[in-house]
């Protein structure tokens, strides 16, 4: 059994029961059951911006603007929006500047005195991106990652006031960012940035590009911790494991090891809106489901 959940007892049900699902049966379960949902979480700005008198303006923008948190006819309006920049074909004309900018931290990377895999080649790779990609406007680049660090644990439930302040400036600072398209490249084949594409773009009420975008760069940040974890789970190795990464083999064998193992979300959580169970277990509303990510992966591929 993998879900963690105490038995039922008698009389008044207990705070809110905390589920552990581990694998991906049980995550398609939770994911496929109606009864499971994201948290509520602009009533409970509204909530707290009413007790506090703070002003959550901002951050309930950003929570309507969050694919996460997005439902229905808006979570597919904006997934609409951003198909043809994210299609196949729209990433391919993407890649010769990606492959520049892994060459360029590559070659950071070799000729520094103190090198270092995240500061040298994630954080710089995953910035340049940001720039060219999304055509962001970045002046203080340990700002703007000080900034994602703090905005990325926003679909974390229930944050603390002083966590949602902080998540806010955050997002007031990405959405600046956002808010003045880079200037385009006049190259008659140059991609177009997201900042520019999404101009004309048609999004739901209370959504506008510049917030979409800054959550969008909170989401991609992922990417880059993906390849940061991945690093340190290949320095945890040893000596060993460096010697064999250039063999022109090693990446085809191992590659989805390192993405199953050292995933930048390890956790995902569902709130049960209704009455449910799970694994023959009651859930009520309120329990919580906290998804393991490395542990549903490793259920997924074991081997």
């Amino acid at each position: 059994m993998t879900v963690a959940v105490p038995p039922p007892a008698a009389g008044p049900r207990p705070d809110r029961a905390s589920l552990v699902v581990e694998t991906a049966d049980e995550a398609i379960r939770v994911f496929q059951d109606r009864a499971w949902g994201v948290t509520a979480v602009l009533p409970y700005l509204e909530a707290l911006q009413a007790a506090t008198g703070q002003d959550f303006s901002v951050l309930a923008r950003a929570a309507r603007a969050s694919l996460i948190y997005q439902t229905g006819a808006d979570h597919l309006m904006t997934r609409r929006t951003l198909a043809g920049f994210l299609s196949g074909a729209g990433v391919a004309r993407w890649e010769p500047v990606i492959d520049g900018h892994i060459e360029a931290c590559l070659a950071r990377l070799a000729n520094s005195d103190d090198p270092d895999l995240v500061r040298d080649v994630s954080n710089p790779l995953f910035i340049g991106c940001m720039r060219d990609v999304f055509g962001l406007d970045i002046a203080d680049e340990p700002a703007f990652l000080s900034h994602i660090h703090h905005a990325r644990v926003f679909t974390e439930p229930m944050l603390r006031l002083r966590e949602l302040q902080a998540v806010q400036e955050a997002y007031r600072y990405l959405i600046a960012a956002a808010s003045e398209p880079a200037a385009a490249s006049t190259a008659d084949d140059a991609p177009v940035p997201l900042t520019v594409a999404l101009a004309g773009g048609k999004l739901p009420a209370g959504v506008d590009a510049a917030t979409l975008i800054a959550s969008l760069t909170v989401a991609a940040h992922t990417a880059a911790e993906s390849l940061s974890f991945g690093l340190w789970g290949l320095l945890r190795d040893g000596a060993p494991t460096w010697a064999d990464v250039s063999r022109p083999e090693w990446v085809e064998l191992h590659l989805e090891g390192l993405v199953r193992d050292y995933p930048s979300t390890l956790r995902l959580y569902r709130v049960a809106q209704a009455e449910t169970e799970l694994n023959d277990r009651p859930v009520a509303p309120g329990d919580l489901a906290a998804l393991d990510i490395p542990a549903i992966n490793r259920s997924l591929c074991p081997h």
